[in-house]
C-alpha cells in the first residue's frame, strides 16, 4: 500500500513539474551579450523566404547579426522606437547623410549605359539614374560600415539551424 501511495506521488510531482516547464529557447549565436534565439531566426526565415525562396541558413543568420549590431550601435546614440525604425533612422544618419551622387557620375554612367535605356533621353532617366547610383553606394557603404563595426563586436555562431 505504501508503495502505490509512494508512486501516485511521485507520478503528481512529475505531472506538476512538467505542468511548471516552460520552454526555453534555443540560442542560435550572441552578438556581445545579446543572443540570436531559434524562435528569431525562424521568424526573420520566414520573412525572407517570402521574397527570396533559396536563402541559405547561413545568410538568415549574417543578416540578424548586422541587424543587432546596427540595433546596438543605434541604442548607443539614445534612438528608441521600433526595431526597424531604430535601424532606418541610425542608417539615415550614419550613412545616407553623407552620400552625393554627382551629376557628372550620373551622366557618365548614362553614356555608358545608354542602350540598355533604349536610347530614352537623359532627362527622362537621369533620376532613375540618380536612384540606382545611391542605392549601390549606400550598399557598398552600409557593407563597408558594419564590417568595420564588427570588428569591435564578439560575435559567436552558436549552431547553424
Amino acid at each position: 500500500m505504501r508503495f502505490i501511495l509512494v508512486l501516485v506521488m511521485l507520478f503528481n510531482i512529475c505531472l506538476i513539474e512538467h505542468a511548471n516547464s516552460e520552454t526555453i529557447n534555443r540560442v542560435v549565436a550572441y552578438v556581445g551579450n545579446i543572443a540570436i534565439t531559434l524562435d528569431d531566426f525562424k521568424e526573420e526565415l520566414s520573412k525572407l523566404r517570402e521574397k527570396m525562396p533559396d536563402i541559405k541558413s547561413e545568410e538568415v543568420i549574417n543578416i540578424l547579426i548586422n541587424k543587432t549590431i546596427l540595433l546596438k550601435k543605434a541604442r548607443e546614440l539614445f534612438m528608441e522606437g521600433r526595431d526597424e525604425d531604430i535601424i532606418n533612422s541610425y542608417i539615415d544618419l550614419k550613412i545616407k547623410s553623407s552620400i552625393i551622387i554627382p551629376e557628372n557620375q550620373v551622366r557618365q554612367f548614362y553614356d555608358e549605359n545608354r542602350e540598355k535605356m533604349n536610347d530614352r533621353p537623359y532627362a527622362a532617366v537621369r533620376s532613375e539614374i540618380e536612384k540606382y547610383l545611391f542605392e549601390r553606394e549606400l550598399n557598398k557603404r552600409l557593407k563597408e560600415h558594419i564590417e568595420e563595426i564588427k570588428k569591435d563586436e564578439d560575435i559567436k555562431v552558436i549552431f547553424m539551424p
